[in-house]
């Protein structure tokens, strides 16, 4: 049988039919090229070549055994690749896409932290943008997984979804305004507060969200103060007596005050995870495992 060498040799020889340039590439002498050529002949009782003063060409048996050598070396070729990536560790990179507005949460932030040390040959890489956006990346294959508020991923049927990190939802009043001074925050004494909601199109879903809870547990429709998008909402706590229902874990300042919502304490909203169920990437199925393992103990 042939070595891996000879196969190497006969493969560039027949497809430059050249003996010298072959031997060149080769970076070989082309005496030793023609006698390795000829012990392949003598091996194989085959004619391989056509020898004339004009040059070589390939034999029908020749013809045929270059192409299954070109076959095996590329077939040898990818196995080394494969072993030699094995070796180094699995490498690949992953586009994760963050909602607007969406913050870190520490949990999720050492499960990344945790997963990149792991595995230090899957690069993350993170983007911003309104859901809308996300999605359509998504289904254009620009991005692996999407994270963001479960209300926002409602009416995705075509998406798998993993629970992560429960959110309850919070009253944030500005130490300015005397609100901030009561105990307990309930809906009906925000009837007479602006309530600052951002108007970013993807958020539609969270809007009314709050606008039926004010509704229901208030008795009055809100008096809002709309916003580009949640960055702004934490940029007017800060600066006006205006108030925000957010997720608890979103992270306000010393001048911003957190309530719990009395009226449905236990209804929690959650940080997922999308993504197209046709993305077979080895290094997503890895980092969805690393995001059920924050479910699983949260």
């Amino acid at each position: 049988m042939p070595n891996i060498d000879q196969i190497k040799y006969y493969v560039e020889t027949a497809s430059c039919l050249s003996f010298r340039k072959a031997a060149e590439h080769l970076y070989i002498t082309q005496p030793t090229l023609s006698r390795q050529m000829r012990n392949l002949e003598e091996e194989y009782n085959l004619q391989l070549f056509l020898r004339s003063k004009k040059g070589l060409k390939l034999t029908p048996a020749g013809t045929v055994l270059y192409e299954e050598f070109k076959k095996l070396l590329t077939q040898y070729q990818e196995s080394v690749g494969k072993a030699k990536q094995a070796g180094e560790g699995y490498s690949d990179a992953l586009y994760i896409g963050l909602v607007s507005g969406m913050f870190i949460d520490e949990l999720i932030a050492e499960s990344i932290r945790y997963f990149q040390k792991t595995h230090p040959n899957i690069r993350l890489s993170f983007s911003r943008c309104p859901i809308q956006e996300l999605m359509a990346e998504m289904q254009l294959e620009k991005l692996d997984a999407i994270i963001a508020f479960d209300h926002q991923l409602q009416g995705w049927q075509d998406r798998q979804r993993v629970e992560s990190i429960p959110c309850r939802p919070a009253w944030l009043i500005p130490k300015c305004n005397p609100l901030s001074q009561k105990e307990k925050i309930y809906f009906k004494d925000m009837a007479s507060q602006e309530l600052l909601l951002t108007s970013e199109p993807g958020y539609q879903p969270g809007r009314d969200y709050i606008i039926e809870c004010c509704k229901k547990y208030g008795g009055f429709y809100p008096n809002i103060f709309y916003v580009r998008n949640i960055e702004n909402i934490l940029m007017w706590l800060n600066i006006s007596d205006k108030c925000a229902f957010l997720n608890s874990r979103i992270p306000i300042t010393d001048q911003v005050k957190q309530f719990p919502v009395e009226e449905f304490i236990q209804q929690d909203s959650y940080i997922e995870c999308a993504w197209t169920p046709q993305n077979k990437k080895y290094s997503l199925s890895l980092f969805l495992d690393y995001l059920s393992k924050i479910k699983a103990e949260s």
